[in-house]
């Protein structure tokens, strides 16, 4: 078994990250798991950006995130789940898609729910070498 912090470095979370993340109210420290199990149903690129928002979570920027928490019904039996609930610190709500490559089916479900229910932000994100980078849609 791989513990939690060797699975977040072989996934390349920055280890400022890494040093203050937890999992479920724990350090990672203690937490283990298989490589192949990762958090709620998440792949390897949504872990990195829920790890991330729990650094981010600990330096008051974001008050709390929910994973595939919300689902919107875009038409008749036409439904969108964002990958990420944000509620940031200035208490606006943030949607936030995480792709790896984008469909035109995601980006029209995006782009359909973002005019539909403008009340809050609407992101998608790319991971790059840098980061992490907005994707126009």
């Amino acid at each position: 078994m791989m513990d939690a912090r060797q699975e977040l470095r072989r996934m390349g979370i920055p280890e400022a990250v890494i040093a203050t993340a937890t999992e479920r109210g724990k350090p990672l420290a203690e937490v283990e798991k298989r490589s192949s199990q990762l958090p709620d149903g998440m792949n390897k690129t949504e872990a990195r950006y829920a790890a991330e928002l729990d650094w981010l979570k600990r330096e008051n920027k974001v008050v709390n995130w929910w994973f595939a928490s919300v689902k919107f019904r875009l038409a008749k039996r036409t439904w969108y789940t964002p990958d990420f609930l944000v509620l940031l610190a200035g208490g606006v709500f943030r949607f936030v898609e995480i792709k790896g490559f984008l469909r035109d089916d995601a980006a029209v479900k995006f782009k359909l729910a973002r005019e539909k229910y403008p009340w809050a932000e609407w992101v998608m994100l790319r991971r790059s070498k840098s980061g992490w980078e907005r994707v126009n849609v």
